[in-house]
């Protein structure tokens, strides 16, 4: 069971509180934590590739026309932000059916959702599967 929890940081900054309590771990733990407002990540997804080898590889080749295991059609390429949180920084986008779904930013990679909750985790998968 993950619990959540708003308090305040000896900065002044609200955080938000993330812990665990379960059979196996029967004293609370800290599995996660941010600023307010932000979303966090969920779940783990072991991935043989760094971000910034596969984020050079795409930017290399241009856009991919890549397969999930769950036989789901998507484009991928690699940009740099221009604007928002992640200002500046590279990025993975997935286009499914012509339209933007996600983005993989290097924080996400190894995650199975992107900061902002979208799953991402088959994606990042057979991004990784690509680069071998």
């Amino acid at each position: 069971m993950i619990s959540k929890m708003l308090c305040s940081s000896h900065t002044g900054r609200n955080l938000l509180l993330f812990w665990r309590i379960d059979k196996a771990h029967p004293r609370p733990y800290i599995v996660d934590y941010g600023e307010v407002g932000k979303m966090h990540h969920q779940g783990r997804k072991v991935l043989s590739h760094d971000f910034n080898i596969v984020w050079k590889q795409l930017m290399d080749s241009g856009s991919q026309s890549l397969r999930t295991k769950a036989d789901h059609i998507f484009d991928a390429q690699a940009y740099v932000t221009s604007k928002g949180s992640h200002r500046g920084e590279e990025v993975i986008r997935i286009f499914s059916d012509g339209k933007e779904y996600a983005r993989i930013y290097p924080c996400c990679w190894g995650h199975t959702t992107n900061c902002h909750g979208t799953r991402i985790g088959g994606y990042s998968e057979s991004l990784d599967h690509w680069v071998r």
